[in-house]
């Protein structure tokens, strides 16, 4: 799988629904559940020139949602291939919870990164 990142807006849509979503995404996708795409994407993707890559377990939903997106104008719509099991089978994390991003971060960081931690006392006595 590649992965090409750069400078430019980016949404990352899983169109789980929220169960689903809760058992495993990309970190920092946006839960954005198929049955409510027309209702929540204006305000999750203000901007039709934005790119999207729309995920789910194996980019069955995606595709739908992408003619949907496609119909309301959105140009450059994406399907992540192979959905989010191709994600995990090539090595890339899954973030089982439904929180926010900074949640799935957080767990990200002490699994890979395992910072120090310090007691709430410790801290305040440092302050």
């Amino acid at each position: 799988m590649h992965m090409q990142v750069d400078d430019g807006e980016l949404a990352l849509l899983d169109v789980h629904e929220v169960l689903r979503f809760g058992e495993g995404h990309p970190l920092l996708a946006a839960n954005t559940p198929l049955s409510q795409l027309e209702k929540q994407i204006q305000r999750r993707v203000p901007r039709r020139t934005t790119r999207i890559v729309l995920c789910d377990h194996d980019g069955s939903l995606s595709c739908e949602a992408g003619s949907r997106l496609r119909a309301l104008g959105y140009n450059k719509v994406h399907i992540l291939a192979g959905g989010t099991a191709a994600w995990k089978e090539t090595g890339y994390t899954l973030f089982p919870e439904t929180d926010e991003p900074s949640k799935g971060f957080g767990a990200f960081a002490s699994l890979h990164g395992k910072p120090p931690f310090i007691a709430p006392r410790t801290l305040h006595e440092s302050a």
